[in-house]
């Protein structure tokens, strides 16, 4: 394992960014480990539904439905000082998280074409649709789990990263709860997606819905976001590692 970062840490996950030989070729991966430490934790490997495992069948399905994703590519369990880790390694998507080109819109310094912004913002939309319509959604559908890729084309541009989220919508709330995560990390670190914006994706995910029907759904994910409280995030995922092309912020 070659060049390897911390892309985040907390008291149970590390992610780490590296850069492996595999058969003689450098492969650049994503490499998250949980801490099995929760009571939980020990019920949740026996049912086969650890955090690891269920981020695999996610990514899996997603790519079934023809929604880019980071491919799984292994998953493991390991002792270390005592205490179970699981580890998934995946495919890193080259290119920086939509919260990171959110930001930069907000400061002036993107260098997306207006076209390109309002494509991106279409094909967030169209991706929701597609999760939803497909009976599911992502309750963690937020900007930094959303990698613009780099060198991909129309349709294929915005990658999902966390899968782990992925549920059931059996109350049909999906598209809403998932618009609604996609505001309310931006809003805690004051670069919330300008209302064009906001507007075309809404536009891709409802279709030829008359204008009432798109500005009743706004008001639903206006609730959500209501309801949620402090947006503040509670690690920074734009402070400066550089692990996903992002500049130190002060």
């Amino acid at each position: 394992m070659l060049g390897a970062r911390v892309l985040k840490q907390d008291e149970r996950v590390t992610v780490l960014a590296a850069t492996l030989n595999i058969g003689g070729d450098a492969v650049r991966t994503v490499i998250k480990t949980w801490r099995l430490v929760r009571a939980r934790d020990a019920a949740n490997r026996l049912a086969g539904s650890t955090q690891a495992l269920r981020h695999w069948r996610a990514a899996r399905w997603l790519a079934s439905i023809g929604v880019r994703t980071a491919e799984p590519w292994a998953v493991f369990r390991r002792r270390v000082g005592g205490s179970l880790q699981e580890t998934l390694a995946m495919e890193a998507l080259p290119g920086r998280t939509l919260l990171h080109h959110l930001d930069e819109i907000a400061r002036g310094v993107s260098a997306l074409s207006a076209l390109e912004r309002h494509s991106i913002a279409a094909e967030v939309g169209a991706q929701i649709g597609a999760i939803t319509g497909a009976g599911r959604f992502n309750r963690d559908h937020k900007p930094s789990n959303l990698i613009v890729v780099e060198g991909a084309p129309p349709g294929a541009r915005v990658g999902v990263i966390d899968c782990v989220g992925i549920r059931p919508d059996r109350l049909r709330v999906g598209s809403a709860r998932m618009l609604a995560s996609l505001m309310i990390e931006p809003t805690g670190m004051g670069c919330v997606p300008p209302r064009t914006l906001r507007m075309r994706c809404l536009a891709a995910l409802l279709g030829g819905s008359p204008r009432s029907a798109r500005k009743a759904a706004w008001r639903a994910v206006g609730a959500l976001i209501a309801e949620h409280g402090d947006p503040t995030p509670r690690v920074d995922p734009l402070r400066g590692d550089g692990s996903r092309g992002a500049a130190p912020r002060p």
